[in-house]
């Protein structure tokens, strides 16, 4: 998931059209897949801007496949029109956390520093891997990769003053070094 400026969290896009009624295929950015099709409603970004959709009917297939029904988008051809566009939703739309649960929307755009107060630079992105989800995190024109692993590298994270706390050494593992 990913922030949009205009408050929206990115969560995947119409890849494609399912039949002829109007139904919609999806390409989903959630873990997993499948929670993009339990938001209703979806917003879509058209020609026009962002629009709320609300999903009449979905379907989460085990080929790991998911269509949907938008209300009011009947025909394929209306269909049609949605193609290739994002699908977000509202950040009010998130099931509320426990506290020391972080949505990667929300560590985006918070400083990291080590416990020795040095900063290493902003969180500009989340990813997954098959070990941890690691944070990308940049300081001028420089990437460095850190693990989010809690308690034994992160060691708190304080959404309020967007900071994260790290026991990491600066340029440890960094894109230069990979």
């Amino acid at each position: 998931m990913q922030a949009l400026a205009d408050n929206k969290i990115l969560i995947g896009r119409i890849n494609g059209l399912f039949g002829v009624r109007g139904w919609l295929r999806f390409f989903s950015y959630t873990r997993p897949p499948a929670n993009l099709i339990s938001y209703n409603p979806l917003w879509v970004k058209t020609a026009q801007g962002w629009q709320s959709f609300e999903v009449e009917t979905s379907q989460a297939y085990a080929d790991g496949r998911l269509v949907a029904k938008f209300k009011g988008v009947d025909e394929r051809e209306e269909a049609r029109l949605l193609m290739g566009c994002d699908v977000a939703i509202s950040p009010e739309q998130l099931p509320k956390t426990d506290p020391t649960d972080y949505y990667w929307v929300d560590l985006v755009g918070c400083t990291v520093e080590t416990l020795a107060g040095v900063s290493l630079g902003v969180v500009k992105e989340m990813m997954e891997t098959g070990a941890h989800d690691v944070m990308r995190v940049r300081q001028g024109k420089s990437d460095e990769l850190i693990p989010f692993v809690l308690d034994r590298v992160v060691k708190s994270v304080d959404l309020n003053a967007k900071r994260i706390t790290i026991d990491w050494e600066p340029g440890y593992f960094n894109e230069s070094n990979a």
